[in-house]
């Protein structure tokens, strides 16, 4: 075996031995070192969204946006791009 597998399997060993109340601690420092980029890492450590609901003004604002859509008032990029020919 290589050196490698033989620290995974360590790992893996100690893992058994961690306390079940200690897991997410260990569980969320093993994704943050597996994380290749660091953005990932603090997305995965960022605290749960907090926002609440939403309001009954944004409601009417998605709503108006919907319908915007629907009646072809609201056009995507590439279908404004095609309009004007680019």
């Amino acid at each position: 075996m290589s050196v490698v597998v033989d620290e995974r399997e360590r790992v893996k060993d100690l893992i058994d031995l961690v306390p079940d109340a200690d897991l997410p601690t260990v569980a969320r420092m093993l994704r943050a070192l597996a994380a290749a980029d660091p953005v990932i890492a603090a997305f995965e450590n960022a605290p749960e969204d907090d926002e609440g609901e939403l309001s009954d003004e944004m409601i009417a604002k998605l709503a108006e946006s919907d319908r915007a859509i629907a009646e072809g008032r609201i056009v995507s990029h590439e279908e404004a791009r095609r309009r004007v020919g680019l």
